[in-house]
């Protein structure tokens, strides 16, 4: 406590469950809503990381299917994500077709053109969840 203010512990971010505690600098990333892991990519024919938080590798499956490798896996695989994949003016990011769909240590990507045809593309990303 400092002053009239009750500083969240780590069990009470992960929990989730303190409505009577502000998290501070420290404890805010044990938040299951708070961002993980973020990633900007290039993808000429072989995927690569610009700018990375959590991330290991990108695994190049194939073209057009990147797979992103977590440096520290979620609690499982429900946890949410947000993207983007450069496309002329219009921006696509999907898991279809990838196989075996999002896992807790891994995320599968789908880059695709305006022919619904898998194609690389730079892509961006980020990741909210409970880390295991």
């Amino acid at each position: 406590t400092i002053g009239m203010v009750r500083i969240a512990s780590q069990a009470m971010m992960e929990a989730a469950t303190a409505t009577d505690a502000v998290p501070n600098a420290n404890t805010i990333f044990y938040s299951p809503y708070a961002m993980k892991i973020r990633l900007t990519a290039t993808n000429g024919g072989v995927p690569a990381a610009d700018e990375s938080v959590g991330v290991t590798s990108i695994t190049d499956v194939g073209t057009g299917l990147p797979r992103i490798n977590f440096t520290t896996g979620f609690s499982n695989a429900l946890y949410t994500y947000l993207g983007a994949a450069e496309r002329v003016g219009i921006f696509e990011f999907t898991t279809t077709g990838t196989g075996g769909g999002p896992q807790a240590t891994a995320f599968p990507v789908a880059t695709i053109d305006d022919g619904n045809a898998l194609t690389d593309k730079d892509f961006a990303c980020a990741f909210f969840g409970d880390f295991a």
